[in-house]
């Protein structure tokens, strides 16, 4: 089983915390990061560039159609802020 993790630069401000909580929980999974092209991430994680002018869907695919995996956890970092946001909201 392996975690990938689709992400942008502008959330590069999360970044650390991601990794603080895979490192202490998800250390033994192999990962995967899908990313915009003009970004960096770590060396432990297999980075899969994509084209920022691409829709939304195609950034995904584009990545998706590099891989042959069949078991991944699929995290995003968009829904996992707007998680968190709402629950500080309540």
């Amino acid at each position: 089983m392996k975690l990938l993790l689709y992400t942008h630069s502008d959330y590069n401000w999360v970044w650390k915390y991601w990794h603080q909580q895979t490192d202490k929980f998800l250390n033994n999974f192999e990962k995967i990061c899908l990313l915009n092209s003009q970004s960096m991430f770590r060396d432990d994680y297999l980075v899969i560039k994509y084209n920022d002018q691409n829709t939304y869907k195609n950034r995904i695919l584009s990545c998706l159609d590099r891989l042959n995996d069949m078991m991944l956890f699929f995290f995003f970092m968009k829904i996992c802020f707007y998680i968190i946001c709402q629950n500080l909201i309540l």
